[in-house]
């Protein structure tokens, strides 16, 4: 019936399960009060016992208090709900009314709370969950029933819905080649931060990493290794299995800026900014990386994009779901944290510009804020306990007085005019810079053309008196152009993914208003005008894909440590479990360094070795693959000589005439 209608069955799925949920929140807000008194006593018991518990195993803290009290009163509540449910009635409806939601939905509001912090409890503070179905449970009834405390009837997120998702599902589908095609391929090498996660991935594959609630490898949140162990589950150890949840994250946030942008401007500009960004040279290349900081932008573009559309619509729904984006932002890249910045700035400046507006809305901000503290509560709670943990991430690259000291002695700059350079460093890097780490592209992040509508996009936001548009866009690139200024490397390239689709919004718009104000100056010739703007986009995105895949990637060397563990992971991927794997090149080199030889060598055996051997250094030759830095020369003549009919392979360097040498004895 949906297709003889014109509507696609991808369509009419998609709103026969939107009105099943609508459902299923309107039948969770409906639930007769016996019903709810039933569950808030055994809710209101199983807290109580479980603050008990943890008070016998000495844990004496506030929230182990907090649980017995809460348990205590959600106890009392369901009892007087069924002894006198007109009290209980009486008692809620001041908030519920303030909240502007049924008085039911507070105590699921509360139960979400409560569930929450039980979750954090349930899962322990080890990489190994202690009670895995318990904690999930639990975590995902809360989030469930905070959801649809928060909701309300009758909420909707607005008209032309089906032609947007069209829109947002092509240019998705656009995007997901350039990022996912020989994904393991390109980049050409697997560098070594990516093989930590990598590895991470496996840890959580084979369950040694299932506590999603704590962090894993670089302090980072256990849950981003999950979704990179689930292609490893099925692939296997491949770098293509490592890199291709990245590519899904970035193909989704050009998706999402077109939804945003459709919302914060119009359909032509986020057509040309998904446009843009699908093709952005360096959002592909971070992208195609296992890191987790290309979920930045995906989170970034959500919280904002319904930030922006739940403050001038002022419906509920918006909020909700930018609390949801909000909560689970903090699971993935340190930089996340000032996304939360971003987002009390922002709200700062709208509060100046109209309170009358944000009195209104102050009940929606708060039942935002409660969604993301519920879903990021169990998270939060294991970095109260372990605030080494959460600072980790930006102890590593933070300036430190270290820093200054020796920067000021040997330079003779002061503090100031050291921060003031490392400004205009991070503000250089968007069109006139190139990066100094991890990327080497030679280029800023926007080349010549998208370089100059990006400048025109800034002028014209308030030539057009789009003031609300530049303050979202000053205050979403401004606090990460911030925290590139207070990072070493300055500016490293790691730092910006989340800046992108800013920065993409800005050459769309840019290259609109630029079409907009010819059709204004010589309005006749419109029709010419937007057969150049399409010579122009059509020009622009060669330029991002030759740059990409026909400049960048052949000539993509990476340092020689780099390049080592690749050619030997791939030197010895063929060969028999078991395999010994001698590497002779410390100190330069170990073969635990650079993570992306282990990730890539499954079963085999790793060594740093010496000859002849020391007790620290065993020289297994027998059978073994020893691979040789040109400083340690002398080492492998001396192997030859004691283990001669080997195969000896001599590998070009790049950067010096001989890379490394290969004594293979295994056959």
């Amino acid at each position: 019936m949906s297709i003889m209608n014109g509507e696609s069955p991808i369509t009419a799925w998609i709103k026969t399960a939107a009105r099943g949920v609508g459902r299923g929140l309107a039948q969770v807000r409906r639930i007769p009060s016996m019903r709810v008194s039933a569950f808030l006593i055994i809710l209101g018991v199983a807290c109580v016992a479980a603050g008990q518990i943890m008070r016998e195993q000495g844990i004496r803290d506030w929230v182990s208090g907090g649980l017995i009290l809460a348990g205590l009163a959600l106890f009392t509540g369901g009892g007087l709900l069924v002894n006198k449910p007109a009290t209980v009635e009486s008692l809620l409806t001041i908030p519920a009314g303030y909240l502007r939601v049924r008085p039911g939905q507070l105590l699921l509001l509360a139960g979400g709370l409560g569930l929450s912090i039980a979750a954090a409890y349930l899962a322990g503070d080890n990489a190994l969950m202690k009670n895995p179905v318990q904690s999930i449970l639990c975590y995902l009834l809360g989030v469930v029933m905070v959801t649809a405390g928060a909701w309300q009837e009758g909420s909707s997120l607005g008209q032309n819905l089906r032609k947007a998702l069209l829109w947002a599902a092509g240019l998705t589908l656009l995007a997901l080649p350039l990022r996912a095609y020989n994904v393991g391929g390109m980049p050409i090498v697997m560098n070594g931060d990516e093989g930590t996660f990598g590895l991470g991935g496996v840890e959580a594959a084979e369950g040694r990493l299932t506590n999603i609630f704590a962090t894993g490898p670089f302090s980072y949140p256990i849950l981003s290794f999950w979704f990179i162990s689930l292609p490893i589950r099925i692939f296997g150890r491949t770098i293509a299995a490592a890199r291709i949840i990245s590519a899904l994250a970035g193909t989704l946030t050009v998706g999402a800026l077109y939804l945003a942008a459709r919302r914060i401007f119009n359909h032509r500009t986020a057509l040309l900014a998904a446009l843009f960004l699908a093709f952005l040279h360096y959002h592909i290349q971070f992208s195609r990386l296992s890191i987790n900081n290309i979920w930045d932008g995906l989170f970034y573009v959500l919280v904002l994009g319904f930030l922006w559309s739940a403050w001038r619509e002022e419906k509920r729904a918006y909020y909700v779901l930018a609390g949801l984006a909000l909560g689970f932002s903090q699971f993935f890249y340190a930089s996340s944290r000032v996304l939360v910045a971003a987002v009390l700035f922002y709200l700062g400046g709208l509060i100046i510009r109209d309170w009358p507006r944000f009195k209104r809305s102050l009940p929606d901000l708060i039942i935002m804020a409660l969604v993301a503290l519920v879903i990021f509560l169990p998270l939060g709670l294991f970095y109260l306990r372990h605030p080494d943990e959460f600072m980790a991430p930006m102890n590593r690259v933070s300036l430190s007085p270290e820093w200054f000291a020796n920067t000021t002695q040997s330079t003779g700059m002061t503090r100031l005019g050291l921060m003031w350079e490392q400004l205009k460093l991070n503000l250089q890097v968007y069109t006139d810079i190139s990066f100094r780490t991890w990327y080497d592209s030679k280029t800023p992040m926007l080349l010549t053309i998208p370089a100059v509508f990006f400048f025109l996009g800034i002028i014209l936001l308030f030539v057009r008196k789009h003031y609300a548009q530049a303050w979202l866009l000053g205050s979403w690139l401004g606090w990460i152009t911030l925290t590139g200024t207070l990072s070493l490397e300055a500016p490293a390239a790691q730092r910006y993914p989340a800046a992108a689709p800013a920065a993409a919004l800005l050459v769309g718009f840019g290259l609109i208003a630029s079409l907009e104000l010819l059709e204004q100056l010589w309005p006749r010739q419109k029709k010419a005008w937007a057969a150049l703007l399409v010579v122009v986009m059509a020009g622009i995105c060669w330029g991002e894909f030759r740059h990409y895949f026909l400049d960048y990637i052949p000539r993509s060397f990476y340092d020689e440590n780099t390049m080592t563990a690749n050619y030997v992971a791939d030197y010895v991927r063929d060969m028999p479990p078991g395999t010994r794997v001698c590497m002779y090149a410390e100190p330069q080199m170990g073969f635990d360094s650079i993570a992306s030889l282990p990730y890539l060598t499954p079963g085999k055996e790793g060594f740093n070795c010496r000859f002849p051997a020391t007790e620290d250094r065993p020289t297994p030759a027998d059978g073994s693959v020893n691979v040789f830095y040109p400083h340690r020369v002398e080492e492998l003549y001396a192997l030859q000589k004691a283990y001669p009919g080997g195969k000896l392979v001599e590998v070009p360097g790049v950067y010096r005439p001989v890379l490394l040498w290969i004594y293979d004895l295994t056959d």
